[in-house]
Protein backbone atom coordinates (compact mmCIF):
# COMPACT_ATOMS: atom_id res chain seq x y z
CA UNK A 1 0.00 0.00 0.00
CA UNK A 2 1.46 3.61 -0.87
CA UNK A 3 0.85 6.83 0.39
CA UNK A 4 -2.34 8.08 -1.56
CA UNK A 5 -4.16 4.21 -1.02
CA UNK A 6 -3.70 4.59 2.76
CA UNK A 7 -5.22 8.09 2.73
CA UNK A 8 -8.81 6.25 1.45
CA UNK A 9 -7.92 3.25 4.04
CA UNK A 10 -6.64 5.58 7.35
CA UNK A 11 -9.17 6.41 9.97
CA UNK A 12 -9.00 7.89 13.48
CA UNK A 13 -8.15 4.96 16.06
CA UNK A 14 -9.12 5.91 19.89
CA UNK A 15 -8.60 2.49 21.04
CA UNK A 16 -5.32 0.95 21.65
CA UNK A 17 -3.85 -2.52 22.92
CA UNK A 18 -0.58 -2.85 24.96
CA UNK A 19 1.37 -4.22 22.45
CA UNK A 20 4.89 -3.17 22.25
CA UNK A 21 6.44 -2.85 18.43
CA UNK A 22 9.10 -4.57 17.36
CA UNK A 23 12.44 -3.15 17.09
CA UNK A 24 12.05 -3.47 13.13
CA UNK A 25 8.63 -1.12 12.86
CA UNK A 26 9.98 1.56 15.08
CA UNK A 27 13.17 2.04 12.78
CA UNK A 28 10.94 2.25 10.36
CA UNK A 29 8.63 5.16 11.83
CA UNK A 30 12.13 7.00 12.65
CA UNK A 31 12.99 6.87 8.97
CA UNK A 32 9.76 8.39 8.02
CA UNK A 33 10.08 11.15 10.58
CA UNK A 34 13.54 11.72 9.29
CA UNK A 35 12.32 12.24 5.81
CA UNK A 36 9.52 14.94 6.85
CA UNK A 37 9.39 17.58 3.94
CA UNK A 38 8.48 20.83 5.30
CA UNK A 39 5.86 23.20 3.53
CA UNK A 40 8.12 26.12 5.28
CA UNK A 41 11.84 25.30 5.47
CA UNK A 42 12.63 28.19 7.38
CA UNK A 43 10.11 27.24 10.69
CA UNK A 44 11.87 25.03 12.96
CA UNK A 45 10.74 21.40 13.99
CA UNK A 46 11.31 18.49 15.41
CA UNK A 47 9.32 15.54 16.16
CA UNK A 48 10.18 13.17 19.33
CA UNK A 49 9.08 9.61 20.32
CA UNK A 50 7.81 8.82 23.53
CA UNK A 51 5.92 5.80 25.21
CA UNK A 52 3.08 6.42 27.24
CA UNK A 53 4.82 5.86 30.92
CA UNK A 54 7.42 8.82 30.17
CA UNK A 55 4.35 10.82 28.97
CA UNK A 56 2.48 9.83 32.45
CA UNK A 57 3.01 13.25 34.74
CA UNK A 58 2.33 15.42 31.89
CA UNK A 59 -0.89 13.87 30.48
CA UNK A 60 -3.28 11.39 31.81
CA UNK A 61 -4.92 10.30 29.05
CA UNK A 62 -6.21 13.37 26.59
CA UNK A 63 -10.13 14.11 26.13
CA UNK A 64 -10.52 15.13 22.47
CA UNK A 65 -13.42 15.49 20.27
CA UNK A 66 -15.44 12.26 21.43
CA UNK A 67 -13.69 10.67 24.21
CA UNK A 68 -10.31 9.53 25.90
CA UNK A 69 -7.21 8.53 23.76
CA UNK A 70 -4.93 6.45 25.28
CA UNK A 71 -2.09 4.91 23.18
CA UNK A 72 1.40 2.59 24.60
CA UNK A 73 3.30 5.26 21.99
CA UNK A 74 3.36 9.74 20.99
CA UNK A 75 4.78 11.79 18.85
CA UNK A 76 5.23 14.75 20.10
CA UNK A 77 5.35 17.28 17.35
CA UNK A 78 7.50 20.79 18.20
CA UNK A 79 6.97 23.91 16.57
CA UNK A 80 8.97 27.63 16.21
CA UNK A 81 6.14 29.72 16.97
CA UNK A 82 5.63 31.88 13.60
CA UNK A 83 3.30 32.44 11.25
CA UNK A 84 1.96 29.69 9.44
CA UNK A 85 3.09 26.93 11.76
CA UNK A 86 0.32 25.08 12.26
CA UNK A 87 0.03 24.64 8.44
CA UNK A 88 4.14 23.57 8.48
CA UNK A 89 2.98 20.93 11.06
CA UNK A 90 -0.18 19.40 9.42
CA UNK A 91 1.48 19.23 5.77
CA UNK A 92 4.62 17.78 7.30
CA UNK A 93 3.95 15.37 9.80
CA UNK A 94 1.05 13.44 7.80
CA UNK A 95 2.93 11.34 5.64
CA UNK A 96 4.36 9.88 8.73
CA UNK A 97 1.25 9.07 9.88
CA UNK A 98 -0.23 7.73 6.35
CA UNK A 99 2.87 5.46 6.72
CA UNK A 100 1.84 4.38 9.93
CA UNK A 101 -1.44 2.88 8.14
CA UNK A 102 0.49 1.69 5.68
CA UNK A 103 2.60 -0.64 8.37
CA UNK A 104 -1.19 -1.35 10.08
CA UNK A 105 -0.63 1.06 13.31
CA UNK A 106 -3.43 3.12 14.16
CA UNK A 107 -3.12 6.75 14.55
CA UNK A 108 -5.11 9.98 16.13
CA UNK A 109 -4.17 13.67 15.86
CA UNK A 110 -4.70 15.24 19.15
CA UNK A 111 -4.54 18.50 19.54
CA UNK A 112 -6.23 19.24 23.09
CA UNK A 113 -5.45 21.12 25.79
CA UNK A 114 -2.37 19.52 27.93
CA UNK A 115 0.33 21.13 29.88
CA UNK A 116 2.89 22.08 26.97
CA UNK A 117 6.02 22.92 29.49
CA UNK A 118 6.10 19.34 30.77
CA UNK A 119 5.30 17.91 27.47
CA UNK A 120 8.13 20.20 26.24
CA UNK A 121 10.32 19.20 28.73
CA UNK A 122 9.54 15.38 28.99
CA UNK A 123 10.08 15.03 25.18
CA UNK A 124 13.40 16.87 25.51
CA UNK A 125 12.49 19.61 22.91
CA UNK A 126 14.46 23.06 22.71
CA UNK A 127 13.22 25.52 24.76
CA UNK A 128 12.26 27.39 21.45
CA UNK A 129 9.97 24.79 20.34
CA UNK A 130 6.15 24.49 21.54
CA UNK A 131 4.18 21.20 20.90
CA UNK A 132 1.68 22.23 19.42
CA UNK A 133 0.19 18.75 18.71
CA UNK A 134 0.62 14.80 19.35
CA UNK A 135 0.30 11.90 17.64
CA UNK A 136 -1.32 8.78 19.63
CA UNK A 137 0.29 5.74 17.92
CA UNK A 138 0.35 2.03 17.85
CA UNK A 139 -1.73 -1.41 17.88
CA UNK A 140 -5.31 -0.91 18.00
CA UNK A 141 -7.25 -2.71 21.21
CA UNK A 142 -8.53 -6.38 19.71
CA UNK A 143 -11.32 -6.87 16.98
CA UNK A 144 -10.38 -3.07 16.31
CA UNK A 145 -9.04 -1.93 12.86
CA UNK A 146 -6.62 1.04 11.46
CA UNK A 147 -8.00 0.56 7.95
CA UNK A 148 -11.55 1.32 6.79
CA UNK A 149 -13.22 -0.84 5.14
CA UNK A 150 -15.58 1.50 2.75
CA UNK A 151 -14.26 5.08 2.08
CA UNK A 152 -18.34 6.01 1.58
CA UNK A 153 -18.72 6.04 4.96
CA UNK A 154 -16.15 8.53 6.45
CA UNK A 155 -18.59 10.98 6.56
CA UNK A 156 -16.89 13.95 4.24
CA UNK A 157 -18.75 16.58 2.51
CA UNK A 158 -19.08 16.11 -1.32
CA UNK A 159 -17.06 18.17 -3.12
CA UNK A 160 -20.03 20.56 -4.47
CA UNK A 161 -20.25 21.68 -0.84
CA UNK A 162 -16.46 22.42 -0.43
CA UNK A 163 -15.73 24.62 -3.73
CA UNK A 164 -15.93 28.46 -3.68
CA UNK A 165 -16.77 30.30 -6.69
CA UNK A 166 -15.47 27.97 -9.87
CA UNK A 167 -14.63 30.35 -12.92
CA UNK A 168 -12.37 27.40 -14.49
CA UNK A 169 -13.80 23.75 -14.83
CA UNK A 170 -12.33 21.02 -13.23
CA UNK A 171 -10.65 18.31 -14.78
CA UNK A 172 -10.91 14.71 -14.00
CA UNK A 173 -7.68 14.57 -12.93
CA UNK A 174 -8.40 17.90 -10.43
CA UNK A 175 -11.01 16.10 -9.03
CA UNK A 176 -9.18 12.93 -8.29
CA UNK A 177 -6.78 15.45 -6.48
CA UNK A 178 -9.21 17.51 -4.73
CA UNK A 179 -11.00 13.92 -3.64
CA UNK A 180 -8.01 13.17 -1.62
CA UNK A 181 -8.47 16.57 -0.13
CA UNK A 182 -11.44 15.79 1.45
CA UNK A 183 -10.11 12.84 3.42
CA UNK A 184 -7.82 14.37 5.26
CA UNK A 185 -8.77 14.12 9.20
CA UNK A 186 -10.07 17.01 11.06
CA UNK A 187 -10.81 18.39 14.59
CA UNK A 188 -14.55 17.20 15.46
CA UNK A 189 -14.43 16.17 11.36
CA UNK A 190 -15.55 19.69 10.31
CA UNK A 191 -14.17 19.54 7.37
CA UNK A 192 -12.78 23.54 7.36
CA UNK A 193 -11.40 23.37 4.10
CA UNK A 194 -12.69 25.13 0.83
CA UNK A 195 -11.34 25.30 -2.60
CA UNK A 196 -11.25 27.74 -5.24
CA UNK A 197 -10.18 26.45 -9.31
CA UNK A 198 -9.48 30.07 -11.06
CA UNK A 199 -6.83 30.88 -13.98
CA UNK A 200 -5.11 27.58 -13.29
CA UNK A 201 -4.56 28.15 -9.88
CA UNK A 202 -6.14 25.89 -6.90
CA UNK A 203 -6.80 28.08 -3.70
CA UNK A 204 -6.82 26.12 -0.57
CA UNK A 205 -8.48 28.30 1.97
CA UNK A 206 -10.40 27.64 5.46
CA UNK A 207 -13.82 28.36 6.65
CA UNK A 208 -14.30 30.83 9.84
CA UNK A 209 -17.88 30.11 9.95
CA UNK A 210 -18.82 27.97 13.21
CA UNK A 211 -21.46 26.16 14.10
CA UNK A 212 -22.70 25.18 18.08
CA UNK A 213 -20.31 22.44 18.03
CA UNK A 214 -17.26 24.46 17.21
CA UNK A 215 -18.00 27.49 18.56
CA UNK A 216 -18.57 25.26 22.38
CA UNK A 217 -15.06 23.67 21.43
CA UNK A 218 -13.35 27.06 20.78
CA UNK A 219 -13.95 28.00 24.59
CA UNK A 220 -11.34 24.72 25.62
CA UNK A 221 -9.00 24.88 22.33
CA UNK A 222 -7.26 27.44 19.82
CA UNK A 223 -9.83 26.19 17.36
CA UNK A 224 -8.08 28.35 14.57
CA UNK A 225 -4.85 27.15 14.91
CA UNK A 226 -6.35 23.32 14.82
CA UNK A 227 -8.21 24.40 11.83
CA UNK A 228 -4.83 25.45 9.61
CA UNK A 229 -3.32 21.97 10.99
CA UNK A 230 -6.03 20.41 9.49
CA UNK A 231 -5.35 22.62 6.21
CA UNK A 232 -1.82 21.19 6.24
CA UNK A 233 -2.78 17.67 6.50
CA UNK A 234 -5.76 18.71 3.55
CA UNK A 235 -2.62 20.20 1.44
CA UNK A 236 -0.22 17.01 2.01
CA UNK A 237 -3.18 14.78 0.57
CA UNK A 238 -3.31 16.97 -2.39
CA UNK A 239 0.04 16.70 -2.88
CA UNK A 240 0.67 13.31 -2.50
CA UNK A 241 -2.86 12.74 -5.31
CA UNK A 242 -1.20 15.11 -7.18
CA UNK A 243 2.39 13.00 -7.23
CA UNK A 244 0.25 10.14 -7.90
CA UNK A 245 -1.32 11.09 -10.92
CA UNK A 246 1.87 12.73 -12.31
CA UNK A 247 0.54 15.95 -12.17
CA UNK A 248 3.33 18.34 -10.68
CA UNK A 249 1.95 20.95 -8.58
CA UNK A 250 3.85 24.08 -7.32
CA UNK A 251 2.79 25.30 -3.93
CA UNK A 252 2.98 29.36 -3.29
CA UNK A 253 1.50 32.40 -1.27
CA UNK A 254 -0.06 34.83 -3.07
CA UNK A 255 -1.47 38.44 -1.99
CA UNK A 256 -4.67 40.04 -1.76
CA UNK A 257 -6.57 36.08 -1.65
CA UNK A 258 -8.49 36.99 1.49
CA UNK A 259 -12.06 36.64 1.53
CA UNK A 260 -14.91 37.70 3.82
CA UNK A 261 -15.52 34.29 6.35
CA UNK A 262 -12.51 32.59 4.71
CA UNK A 263 -8.49 32.36 5.35
CA UNK A 264 -6.67 32.15 2.90
CA UNK A 265 -3.23 29.27 3.12
CA UNK A 266 -2.20 28.79 0.11
CA UNK A 267 -2.10 28.23 -3.90
CA UNK A 268 -1.11 25.45 -5.57
CA UNK A 269 -0.60 25.47 -9.92
CA UNK A 270 0.35 23.43 -12.23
Amino acid sequence: MNRYRAIYRRKSTREYSDEQLSKGIMKKIRKSVDKIKKLYDDIDMDIKILKRDALKSAVSGFIFDYGKVDSPYYMVVGTEKKKRCAENVGFSVEPVVLDLTRWKIGSCWLGANFDKEKVRKKAGLNEELEPIVLIAFGRTAENKSPWRDNRKNAGRKELSKLLLDETDPLSKKWKKILDAGRYAPSAVNSQPWRFEKEDGLLHLYIAEKQGLLKSTLNKFVNLERLNRIDAGICLSHLKIAADHSSKDLSLKRLEGMEKKDYNYIISLEG
